[in-house]
């Protein structure tokens, strides 16, 4: 990998202070999405010198971690045996009880039987609450940036 410029780095505090921790769904830097980016060490530790990449996906980048305070899911009532959680019916389904990462992080019973289930989009919950679940990643590489502030070429 050569970087084509002279190389300043940042200091991480300074840039991340305030960032909301969700990686961007709809955001792609080549074609790979963050998932795929936190999937594959070698193209993470590459993309995440990027600041584009870092601000789109902090998750992925280890830039920090916590749990998506908009983050559900659903399971039958007979699943949860908690009185601390909302029911729902739709038509003719059974019951569903809506849970969330605080409910999950207030047992550690809770985070074995629930971080590594899939849910109904394939995604796994540890996904939606990588700190309960202690999916977090470690940092990736410094950003590096020009001299101008902008992001160098990597060829």
């Amino acid at each position: 990998m050569l970087i084509t410029s002279t190389l300043a780095a940042l200091d991480h505090d300074i840039i991340f202070e305030g960032l909301v921790c969700i990686n961007n769904q709809n955001y792609q830097f080549n074609g790979k999405t963050c998932d795929r980016i936190r999937e594959k060490e070698s193209l993470r530790q590459t993309v995440c010198a990027k600041l584009e990449v870092h601000l789109e996906c902090p998750l992925s980048c280890g830039s920090c971690c916590e749990d998506d305070p908009n983050f559900t899911f659903t399971s039958d009532d007979d699943d949860t045996n908690d009185d601390t959680s909302s029911s729902s019916t739709v038509g003719d389904e059974p019951p569903r009880t809506v849970l969330d990462c605080e409910w999950l992080a207030s047992k550690k019973e809770r985070q074995e039987k629930w971080c590594n289930k899939e849910l109904f989009d394939r995604s796994m919950i540890r996904k939606g609450c990588p700190k309960t679940c202690d999916f977090c990643m470690d940092h990736a590489p410094k950003i590096i940036l020009n001299d101008d502030g902008s992001s160098p070429e990597i060829q």
